[in-house]
């Protein structure tokens, strides 16, 4: 049998590989795959390298990894999509230089790269955007836009050299990206006129920032007619007014978002008739959350959503919600189970509880009905909220629940048939492992929770 299985894999087209393969995810198994034989080594290591991601937790392994593609031309010609979200910064000139050099000799041979995330701070440089602007295939770019760091620093007028783009993301800009973001925007109509084809995605994610204003929209709109999403975030000082003349031509819109701006509630009003092309009835994801405000007490104000408000919103985008997350937004029980019951396919979701909010029993019933509910998430203005109403909430859930959390403690969740005693009475028994994967909890310990038992706490 063996044999037979061998001698199948042996008389495989190689066309057929790539295809078979391809259904793999974890990098793990790829790099399993490059030590099977030469011919499943050609393909893995392809699929291997063809999408490279440095963030969180792989600044460790950062520098070992730059400097053995910046060894390895064949290797970086492999790269299609190259995130660079962590970088081994340093204040020392001559490592500095040794690792900027490296950076421009991957990038030099990285001629096949097509989505391009540069966002640590510090990381770009003159000569690294002198590589990046020469990148012939580039057709999306996410780059830090702060210019007067140190050790980075560099000129904005290479970004008037890039490729035409299809997708464009600035990471907070600061006030000489925002000068010349219109010069930016104007290169890349102009290129899009050769071939009719312009940028599509353009985003901005500031941070309570008033660089990217009025003014500069403003002068930014007349090359914005291309775009089928347009996202500005953390714009302090964007009241809304250009978007009012701007949005109207945007025919191709599909995806809008506006986030901490000022941007007053009549704006969209007025903007609604300008905006029936865009995509609510396929919307997939929806996050709001209310950062907070006090009354002339210095009483904090908060938000509360009422059952109606959850069926219009459910009459006005469909049931087919995916992920929701509403925080530092009130939600009474009883427009929970409207929630649930009015999105079944909710897969993530986030939501605030005020005080007296809180049943364990009424809140399992109503997650009960999300069958494909993966992670869950509860903010809750009560303290006395204890790791038992967490396990019953989990029990009652689907058993695609894979992550639950409370206030700023998240859990992992594994759900296990067991039988003990040997006499066929199997048990449903729910593992908690405590994560620091999410909202900035500590890893503190692991539990298990039995259908009928204790929570019994162990190594």
């Amino acid at each position: 049998m063996v044999r037979e299985k061998a001698d199948l894999w042996a008389s495989l087209p190689l066309d057929l590989l790539p295809v078979i393969l391809g259904h793999l995810q974890r990098r793990k198994d790829l790099w399993s795959l490059c030590l099977v034989s030469k011919e499943f080594n050609q393909v893995a290591t392809g699929m291997l390298y063809s999408s490279i991601r440095l963030y969180g937790r792989d600044l460790h392994i950062a520098p070992i990894l730059l400097r053995e593609l910046a060894t390895n031309p064949k290797l970086c010609r492999l790269i299609q999509r190259f995130e660079v979200r962590v970088y081994p910064i340093s204040m020392i000139v001559k490592e500095k230089l040794a690792i900027e050099a490296q950076a421009v000799d991957i990038l030099r041979e990285a001629v096949n790269i097509r989505h391009l995330f540069w966002t640590r701070k510090g990381a770009l440089t003159d000569r690294v955007l002198e590589q990046i602007v020469k990148l012939p295939h580039l057709e999306s770019f996410e780059f830090n836009g702060a210019t007067q760091l140190s050790p980075g620093s560099w000129s904005t007028e290479y970004l008037l050299q890039l490729p035409r783009l299809r997708s464009l993301s600035i990471i907070l800009p600061d006030r000489n990206v925002a000068t010349s973001l219109s010069a930016i925007l104007a290169h890349q109509a102009q290129l899009a006129q050769k071939d009719g084809i312009g940028l599509e995605n353009f985003t901005i994610l500031s941070r309570e920032s008033v660089v990217v204003n009025d003014n500069v929209v403003t002068l930014c709109g007349p090359y914005l007619t291309s775009l089928s999403s347009l996202g500005l975030a953390g714009c302090a000082k964007l009241t809304g007014k250009p978007l009012l003349q701007i949005l109207p031509t945007l025919h191709h819109l599909k995806h809008l978002s506006l986030e901490a701006t000022s941007i007053p509630p009549s704006f969209y009003t007025a903007v609604a008739p300008h905006l029936s092309q865009l995509h609510t009835k396929r919307l997939r994801a929806f996050t709001c959350y209310h950062s907070g405000a006090t009354d002339i007490n210095g009483v904090r104000e908060w938000p509360v959503i009422e059952p109606t408000t959850v069926q219009a919103f459910a009459d006005a985008v469909g049931g087919q919600l995916h992920k929701l997350e509403l925080s530092g937004i009130l939600i009474a029980n009883s427009a929970v189970d409207g929630l649930t019951s009015s999105f079944p396919e909710l897969r993530d979701l986030v939501l605030h509880l005020g005080y007296y909010q809180f049943d364990a029993s009424q809140l399992g019933e109503a997650f009960s009905k999300l069958s494909h509910l993966q992670t869950l998430h509860v903010q809750c203005q009560r303290t006395d909220v204890s790791f038992d109403d967490v396990a019953y909430i989990a029990r009652k859930c689907s058993t695609t629940l894979q992550q639950m959390g409370l206030r700023n403690q998240v859990w992992l969740i594994r759900r296990d048939v067991s039988d003990p005693n040997g006499d066929g009475d199997e048990r449903n028994v729910l593992r908690f492992s405590e994560s620091a994967e999410a909202f900035g909890a500590f890893r503190r310990s692991r539990y298990v929770f039995l259908n009928r038992g204790k929570v019994y706490q162990i190594e």
